[in-house]
């Protein structure tokens, strides 16, 4: 095997054995998994995908892993944030268990910034949900989410801050109007 050999040639001091072990073992470094930009939407597309999933997800420890372990989630109506996988995993069991069905979704393209290894994404979405007393809730707004590439070329999410866009309609309209 090349181990071998470059061992053999190691234990006799040969300057060439040892510069053909060091290009080995660089060319065995260059062949692991390099991110290739164009793969970069699609992977942080998914990664975004999943966390839209918050609904929709069978396994909520699964939504939550689209964070890192210590991710976070500020949403106006948590003013301290949702920290950590364990508590991530909560909020995602307990909006599920909320009544009525709801939906949350992208709603338009993603803005981004690449910086080093981190990408900030800013997404528009809408909610909908139909509430306790049967009214219809639907609100916009914005997820700027920073997210980190991962060595296997995938995608963490490190934070995501919710912002209302404040158009809210709450149809709950007067018969008359």
């Amino acid at each position: 095997t090349q181990s071998t050999w470059g061992l053999k040639c190691c234990l006799k001091m040969s300057r060439v054995c040892v510069v053909v072990l060091a290009t080995l073992l660089l060319a065995s470094q260059v062949s692991a998994k390099q991110c290739v930009q164009e793969d970069d939407a699609k992977s942080l597309s998914q990664t975004l995908s999943k966390f839209f999933d918050l609904f929709v997800v069978d396994d909520c420890e699964s939504w939550a892993n689209v964070f890192v372990d210590s991710g976070v989630f500020f949403h106006p109506m948590f003013p301290g944030g949702v920290s950590g996988k364990t508590e991530l995993s909560t909020f995602c069991k307990t909006n599920q268990a909320a009544k009525g069905p709801s939906l949350f979704r992208q709603d338009g393209q993603i803005r981004l910034t690449v910086s080093g290894n981190f990408y900030h994404a800013l997404v528009p979405y809408v909610y909908s949900a139909v509430k306790e007393n049967g009214k219809e809730f639907i609100n916009s707004g914005w997820e700027a989410a920073v997210l980190h590439r991962n060595a296997d070329c995938s995608f963490s999410i490190v934070t995501v801050t919710e912002f209302f866009n404040r158009a809210v309609l709450p149809f709950d309209f007067k018969p008359d109007q």
